[in-house]
């Protein structure tokens, strides 16, 4: 199954923690992050991603989107001819898609044509998400806002909590997990002497259909000549989570619990104080 999250991390140096939790709960095939923070030069440290984004220009902490694509998937990035804050990348998961993660700041005006624009440089299929800092009554805000209604028929979006899109592709038993092949343990001069790469497979033919006539020989014979490795899921560590965490993250679900069934002033100020208390003792924890 393929999964793709959006989120508006808000300086993800501050919300590293938070977001190897996310991709140990919901194992994405691709990250989409806006507000990152990130200034000229910084990256993401994280393993077994991908890291592709749009760079700042400034020296100061802006905007910045992010991709963050797992490297257990073919990928490849997109560019866009864009003056949006926009990054795409295309990834085979079980079939090739398109991913955009687009940032819109809420005082920056955005026409109907520059949207526009950035759609028609995604081939279908695709999806775009980020946070478009959109108004409107559908989403219960009495403010409404041009953008709103640009885009009231496209909730693929997020503002702060993470928003993961999954298909049902598991259940379907011809799909196998992904895999690619072990070059390191394959038998080169088996290949070569399988391949039968001739003349007729190539000529009279169109280049789309020589080409996967050669790719169709290349497969078949590289199944016989090399073994595969499955792309078994790698969880992210945190090797500093220690047991006052893992009590100060219970009091935080807890108090999120009871505010989210009973919403009242003082449930928030308590879910928000036992919020910054898990992270305080985290970070002293990542720091020891």
């Amino acid at each position: 199954m393929a999964s793709f999250v959006s989120w508006n991390c808000r300086d993800i140096k501050n919300m590293f923690s938070d977001l190897k939790d996310i991709i140990n709960i919901h194992r994405p095939s691709v990250i989409a992050l806006q507000e990152t923070y990130l200034k000229l030069g910084e990256t993401i440290p994280l393993k077994h991603f991908n890291v592709l984004h749009k760079k700042s220009t400034s020296d100061r902490a802006t905007g910045c989107v992010v991709l963050l694509i797992s490297n257990s998937y073919p990928s490849s990035p997109l560019t866009l001819k864009r003056s949006l804050q926009a990054i795409a990348v295309q990834i085979h998961t079980h079939l090739l898609i398109k991913v955009c993660s687009l940032y819109l700041p809420p005082n920056t005006p955005v026409d109907q044509i520059s949207l526009n624009k950035l759609v028609s440089q995604l081939p279908t299929p695709f999806i775009i998400l980020g946070d478009m800092n959109r108004h409107s009554p559908l989403w219960v805000n009495p403010d409404i806002n041009t953008r709103g209604l640009q885009i009231d028929s496209d909730l693929h979006n997020s503002d702060h909590f993470p928003l993961v899109i999954s298909d049902n592709i598991q259940h379907n038993p011809n799909v196998h997990s992904a895999s690619r092949y072990n070059f390191m343990l394959g038998n080169w001069c088996k290949l070569c002497s399988l391949a039968n790469i001739t003349k007729e497979i190539v000529s009279n033919n169109s280049n789309d259909i020589a080409v996967k006539n050669v790719t169709e020989v290349l497969i078949a014979e590289a199944d016989h000549s090399f073994p595969k490795i499955l792309n078994a899921f790698k969880k992210q560590r945190k090797v500093w989570w220690n047991a006052d965490c893992r009590e100060a993250h219970k009091r935080q679900r807890k108090a999120w619990d009871r505010f989210s069934r009973n919403p009242t002033t003082i449930n928030l100020i308590n879910y928000k104080q036992a919020k910054a208390n898990s992270r305080l003792l985290q970070r002293r924890s990542e720091r020891k």
